[in-house]
């Protein structure tokens, strides 16, 4: 019987295993980190090693240690180097994934880490019984979903088809065997957030290929992808006071500058622009097809595009 489970071994999985061992509320035997991958932090690695990310677009202190200052410590008595980018000193990911690392290994992550798939969870008698796909049985006091969602990615109704008939054509940056390196002609990126802008400016930065950025909106530049008030009482006292679920969540999605990007990578953009290999669309996509063997897009303004892959 375990005190606490937690599903998931990502950041958010792993920022809470350590605060429930460092602050003493459990003792490392008494919680356990179920996950489908291997180590911590896979799809995080996965992600962002994918999309080109060079710096987090967080400040210092956000980690996943206890003490705010603890990253920038960790960076200044190890590496010696100006990990920092910016007033906000955001962390350069490399130092941020290493000081990650030795915090989870502080707290000895590979004895309360466990591989494998979760099946189904169930009350029972006051507790919780998980199922996994070994059928091993699972008792915990308490349970913390921490699954992101990365798992579910999101697709235009107007890829769908094309995705039935060619699945190796039309792609999400989440899916784990996505591979856009390995494409040789243009490449279409769909959207205009942050990932989507370091795919962007990484893929065209590193050949002499076309890549095209179309997204539904300008862009839309954000120093952070919320608020810096929702680290303290300016915004969280209000948010404390509602105890209905639903509402919380909708004061969340709100709370969130969706689809944004801070100022340095708009630049990036526009210098990957000035260069001729990236050519940004703000359009809606009308209809998709195939022709020999090349993917038809068609827009409500501007003319229509053929790309090898999107």
């Amino acid at each position: 019987m375990y005190k606490w489970v937690i599903i998931g071994g990502g950041i958010h999985g792993c920022t809470i295993a350590v605060y429930l061992v460092k602050s003493g509320k459990v003792k490392p035997d008494e919680l356990l980190i179920v996950d489908r991958y291997e180590e911590p932090l896979h799809k995080w690695s996965t992600i962002t090693s994918k999309i080109g990310m060079d710096f987090l677009r967080s400040p210092i202190v956000h980690h996943i240690d206890l003490d705010p200052f603890s990253l920038q410590n960790y960076i200044k008595s190890t590496s010696g180097v100006n990990g920092f980018l910016g007033r906000y000193k955001r962390p350069r990911l490399d130092l941020f994934n290493e000081h990650c690392l030795a915090l989870l290994d502080s707290i000895s992550i590979d004895k309360v880490w466990y591989q494998v798939e979760v099946n189904d969870i169930r009350s029972f008698n006051g507790k919780w019984r998980i199922y996994t796909e070994q059928d091993h049985l699972i008792e915990t006091n308490n349970v913390i979903l921490a699954l992101g969602v990365n798992e579910q990615p999101a697709f235009p109704e107007w890829t769908l088809p094309l995705r039935d008939r060619n699945p190796d054509k039309v792609k999400h940056i989440f899916e784990e065997n996505t591979d856009v390196t390995a494409e040789v002609g243009d490449v279409c990126i769909i959207g205009g957030g942050l990932s989507a802008a370091h795919l962007a400016v990484k893929l065209s930065t590193a050949s002499k290929r076309k890549v095209t950025l179309v997204k539904r909106h300008p862009f839309r530049v954000h120093d952070f992808d919320s608020d810096p008030g929702w680290l303290g009482p300016k915004c969280l006292t209000k948010y404390n006071k509602v105890t209905d679920l639903s509402e919380r969540r909708l004061l969340i999605t709100k709370a969130r500058n969706k689809g944004s990007m801070p100022q340095n990578m708009l630049f990036k953009l526009k210098r990957c622009q000035a260069s001729q290999h990236l050519e940004v669309i703000d359009d809606q996509v009308i209809t998709a097809s195939y022709k020999n063997d090349k993917l038809q897009l068609s827009f409500e303004e501007n003319d229509m595009k053929e790309f090898s892959m999107i």
